[in-house]
C-alpha cells in the first residue's frame, strides 16, 4: 500500500514534466552541480569528467575550444553526425548543397542550418556541435569556417590505385 499512489499524491507540475532533458550543459553548472555534491576542487572535478568520458557517459575535452561544455548525451552528437552522413535521407528534394555533399564532401552551413540541423536541438547549438565534430576528425574546417569537408563522403577515384609489386604494403592517399 505505501508504494502505491495515492489520489492525493503530489504530482510535478506540469512545465517540468513538459521539459526535455539537457543534452548539453556549461562546465560552470556542471561546476555548481559538483559543489552541491561534495566536489569543491576543480582538478577533482575535471578528473572525474575526463574518467566519465572515457567510459562513455559523457563527452568533455579539457582543451581551450571546447573545456566549456560537458555533452550529457552523447547519443545526441552520434544523430547529429548520422544527420550529416545519412544527408540522403535527411533531404528530401534536390538541394544544390546536398548535391555538392554528396558528390564533392563538401557541408555548408547553410545546408546544415536549414536542412540537417534545422530543429532547435541542433541549430541552437550549430558552433559547439561543429567544434565538436572537427576534434572528432568528422570534420575539416576550411579557412572560412563557413563550409567543411566531411572525410568520409568524399569521392573514391577508381582506378586511381594500382597495387605494387613486391609483396610490400602501401598507403595511397
Amino acid at each position: 500500500d505505501r508504494f502505491w499512489a495515492h489520489e492525493n499524491t503530489v504530482s510535478p507540475p506540469t512545465s517540468l514534466m513538459e521539459q526535455q532533458p539537457a543534452q548539453l550543459l556549461p562546465y560552470s553548472q556542471v561546476a555548481r552541480l559538483g559543489r552541491a555534491t561534495g566536489i569543491v576542487d576543480d582538478a577533482e572535478l575535471r578528473s572525474l569528467l575526463l574518467f566519465l568520458h572515457d567510459t562513455g557517459s559523457v563527452i568533455f575535452f579539457d582543451e581551450q575550444e571546447l573545456k566549456d561544455h560537458v555533452v550529457l548525451d552523447p547519443h545526441w552528437l552520434a544523430e547529429a553526425a548520422a544527420n550529416i552522413l545519412n544527408c540522403p535521407r535527411v533531404v528530401q528534394g534536390n538541394v544544390a548543397a546536398a548535391k555538392r555533399l554528396l558528390e564533392q564532401g563538401e557541408l555548408h552551413e547553410e545546408l546544415l542550418s536549414q536542412h540537417l540541423w534545422k530543429g532547435t536541438r541542433f541549430a541552437e547549438h550549430l558552433p559547439l556541435l561543429l567544434r565538436l565534430l572537427v576534434r572528432f576528425d568528422l570534420l575539416v574546417a576550411s579557412a572560412d569556417q563557413k563550409s567543411w569537408v566531411v572525410p568520409a563522403m568524399l569521392p573514391l577515384k577508381s582506378g586511381s590505385y594500382s597495387p605494387v609489386h613486391g609483396g610490400s604494403l602501401t598507403f595511397d592517399f
